[in-house]
């Protein structure tokens, strides 16, 4: 018999426990078959985790500097490799289930600090998180945005503790996290700005320490990602951001792609669904209209008061600035995509705030002595809309156990690469000459799977060369490989219209065909 009293008293930590152990399940779950999925960018992440485990400094797996990303996650996954011995993808993946269960726990404690008297809204949130592919998704990825949002929770739970009792253990605490966020992701600085609000918001009746507590937190939480910059990226690398190539989008544009995203978290895309998707301004605005037509003045500033309150203020804040941050700087081609929502899963419960304030505020106010009723029936309904992010999983989950996880950021870690005769040759030539020297065309794809000293194929300087220009990159490369002779490891089909070919390289090196097959070939080079 389950003890009635037990099971009242303590609900609520005991579906929070399951809840949190079957989304670390599921994210063990999708990453079962080959591991966490792997992009470009996570190539990079792990080859300079590698690096920094085998004591070469943090660098990339060809030798060149890393400045572009900040150095935090990859010396995460360092020290997790030299603590356990294992490869930096396995602590990646090990990393990412437990990532994604202090996730769920932080969110069901601020739902419960900003509802306390609503515990289907805390319930309805925690599955929410649980079943949300777009967050799975992210946590069975190799990337730092999962550690960034994971810390951006635990601030917002450290900054309600210090609007409540400012106690300088919470500032500090609140200082730590934003210093470290830095240091993970360039937007982390939303966190430092986020921080500043906090402190207004808690001492603005008292000038001076809000301004002196203001400027230490503001420059210390900025310190580590400056001095990083200035003494690594500047200092030693001449560069003070890196050069990465990237479209620049309007921000209204990318806002309006970001409430797209959103918007696919509670509707399936489907075709006659797509003027909303294309328009979601105008869903909101009439969403607005229809709450605007019901709710009086003192409606509308309860709902303020929810959204302005202590245990609210950190996480709208944090939406806010992070949100318009990305506005501003999102700016890759890739952020296109419906699916391509890697940078939005950091704000689902400030969305949950806002939904559920509007669901306490505007509408159960209007149903007076039946609003309980109202509550049981937005339950069901919720539970009814329960199976589309639950079916979206299924299919997922179904995908992933087959094909390894099938985000379409997973370029690499997937059956087509584990399994393809290419890159087996490639790995049988290695076992065989320990030490041998590769070139390719995918080089992040060959580095991920043989671990070995691989570099890229020699190319142009741009994406899409001028005519003319093959006879001046042949005359900068004469004498190629030079002292490091070894393989061409060359992926068909070949995506990359600035990568020399086998039949241009012909031209200036010793080359020999010594595998080919409908992925590819494999070709041993030497300098003429």
């Amino acid at each position: 018999m389950i003890d009635q009293q037990l099971l009242k008293r303590n609900g609520f930590w005991i579906f929070l426990s399951g809840s949190t152990l079957a989304g670390m399940v599921f994210i063990a779950l999708v990453t079962s078959r080959y591991g966490s999925g792997v992009s470009s960018d996570a190539v990079k992440y792990l080859s300079a985790a590698d690096s920094l485990v085998h004591g070469r400094g943090y660098q990339l797996y060809n030798g060149g500097a890393l400045y572009f990303f900040p150095p935090l996650y990859s010396l995460v996954l360092a020290l997790g490799g030299l603590m356990t011995g294992l490869d930096v993808l396995v602590v990646g993946r090990y990393l990412h289930i437990l990532l994604f269960g202090l996730d769920i726990v932080f969110t069901a404690l601020l739902l419960r600090k900003v509802f306390p008297e609503e515990p289907y809204f805390q319930a309805a949130g925690v599955l929410f998180v649980v079943f949300s592919v777009p967050s799975i998704r992210l946590y069975a990825n190799i990337a730092s945005d999962p550690l960034f949002y994971v810390m951006a929770l635990g601030f917002a739970w450290i900054a309600i503790s210090y609007l409540e009792k400012k106690r300088a253990a919470a500032f500090w605490g609140m200082l730590v996290i934003a210093g470290l966020a830095g240091l993970l992701r360039y937007v982390g600085l939303s966190l430092g700005v986020t921080g500043c609000a906090v402190l207004v918001y808690a001492h603005w009746k008292d000038f001076r320490v809000m301004v002196v507590k203001g400027l230490v937190f503001g420059l210390f939480s900025i310190a580590p990602l400056l001095a990083w910059m200035l003494l690594y990226n500047l200092g030693v690398h001449g560069a003070f951001w890196g050069s990465i190539e990237h479209k620049v989008f309007l921000p209204w544009v990318n806002v309006q792609w970001g409430l797209a995203k959103m918007l696919h978290w509670f509707i399936p895309y489907y075709q006659p669904l797509r003027f909303l998707f294309d328009r979601p301004f105008i869903l909101a605005a009439g969403l607005l209209l229809l709450l605007g037509l019901f709710n009086r003045r003192s409606h509308w500033l309860a709902w303020l008061r929810r959204l302005s309150g202590k245990p609210a203020y950190p996480v709208m804040v944090f939406g806010l600035v992070y949100f318009t941050a990305l506005a501003v700087t999102a700016s890759t081609l890739d952020h296109k995509g419906l699916e391509s929502d890697r940078y939005y899963p950091g704000l689902i419960v400030t969305v949950l705030v806002l939904v559920f304030a509007g669901l306490r505020e505007l509408v159960f106010p209007h149903f007076g002595a039946a609003s309980g009723k109202v509550r049981l029936a937005i339950l069901v309904l919720f539970l009814v809309w329960l199976s589309y992010p639950v079916f979206s999983f299924y299919k997922y989950a179904r995908a992933a156990l087959v094909e390894g996880e099938p985000s379409i950021s997973n370029y690499y870690n997937n059956r087509k690469y584990a399994e393809m005769p290419l890159m087996e040759q490639a790995a049988r030539m290695l076992e065989s000459e320990p030490g041998a020297v590769f070139y390719s065309n995918y080089p992040d794809a060959l580095w991920f799977h043989l671990r070995a000293d691989v570099d890229g194929a020699p190319r142009y300087a741009v994406s899409n060369p001028p005519e003319g220009a093959l006879d001046r990159v042949l005359e900068q490369i004469a004498g190629w490989p030079g002292d490091r002779p070894g393989y061409l490891v060359w992926f068909t089909p070949n995506i990359y219209n600035h990568v020399l070919p086998p039949e241009d390289l012909a031209r200036v090196a010793d080359m020999q065909l010594v595998y080919e097959e409908d992925s590819g070939q494999i070709w041993e080079v030497r300098p003429r």
